[in-house]
């Protein structure tokens, strides 16, 4: 998000430095996909994401450009294209969850 323009909206609801967010979400998406319990597993839950995220105002903008920030990152690990939709589809879902402003 740091590199792309279209996705100052997203980058502004971080901290400025952001080693412990890029952390966090490793640690998240390494659990959440069946990896080694990073994050801790009552935090993999959608209801405390949600809650974990109330205080930002993630509407539509924000919510579309984290998708398009995950979508690249796929792409540039080159992620097999089937596996890719299927993330891309839980991706959105989460990321419909925990949008809290119109």
């Amino acid at each position: 998000m740091q590199r792309e323009a279209s996705a100052q909206t997203l980058l502004e609801l971080h901290p400025q430095d952001l080693r412990h967010s890029r952390k966090r979400l490793e640690n998240y998406l390494c659990e959440w996909l069946g990896g080694p319990k990073l994050f801790g597993t009552a935090y993999v839950n959608p209801d405390w994401i949600k809650r974990r995220h109330q205080h930002l105002a993630i509407g539509f903008e924000a919510r579309d450009q984290w998708l398009y920030c995950m979508r690249l990152a796929m792409h540039e690990l080159a992620l097999d294209s089937d596996l890719q939709f299927a993330l891309n589809k839980e991706f959105f879902k989460l990321a419909g969850y925990i949008r809290n402003q119109v």
